[in-house]
């Protein structure tokens, strides 16, 4: 009688491993791109959601005539202006930035000045000064530092090249 064969000999399980070796070095690269990417996305989300903020906010502030360095009720929620625009201290609040608990965004914020600035940076970024939402409060016409003279927009600029 003939005995058969149980299992896998060890050569076959070298090369199973070593194909499940060159797979995984293959999917790597691909996996860690995918991460930059989805910083990437972040981050233009929350882009958007400060420009957003940021008009409608101006229209709040539009059609109730509040004072240019008044505050505008978005959702419950009073943000103070600037020149008709939100702060640089208010803007995450407008925008619903980092609210309810999350993490997701790095925020250094600036005052409630004209031309203060408030930077948003992506969390765990490649490069932490190249992946970021910078937000500049209007100055207004007379001063740089009043906030009662409505004058330019904000300031909201993007980087992405590091995340």
């Amino acid at each position: 009688m003939k005995h058969r064969q149980k299992g896998f000999t060890l050569i076959e399980l070298v090369v199973v491993i070593i194909i499940l070796g060159i797979l995984a070095a293959t999917a790597m690269p691909r996996f860690l791109n995918l991460q930059n990417q989805a910083r990437t996305s972040s981050l233009q989300a929350a882009f958007g959601a400060v420009r957003a903020a940021s008009a409608i906010s101006h229209s709040g502030y539009l059609a109730q005539q509040i004072a240019a360095n008044g505050a505008v009720d978005l959702d419950g929620q009073d943000v103070n202006l600037c020149n008709g625009y939100p702060t640089a201290a208010d803007i995450d609040l407008a925008a619903s930035i980092n609210q309810g608990g999350a993490t997701d965004y790095v925020l250094v914020q600036g005052d409630a000045t004209a031309a203060a600035v408030t930077t948003i940076t992506a969390v765990n970024a490649a490069t932490p000064a190249s992946c970021v939402i910078t937000y500049t409060a209007p100055a207004g016409v007379d001063t740089a530092a009043s906030c009662a003279d409505p004058g330019n927009g904000p300031g909201i600029t993007i980087v992405v090249t590091g995340c």
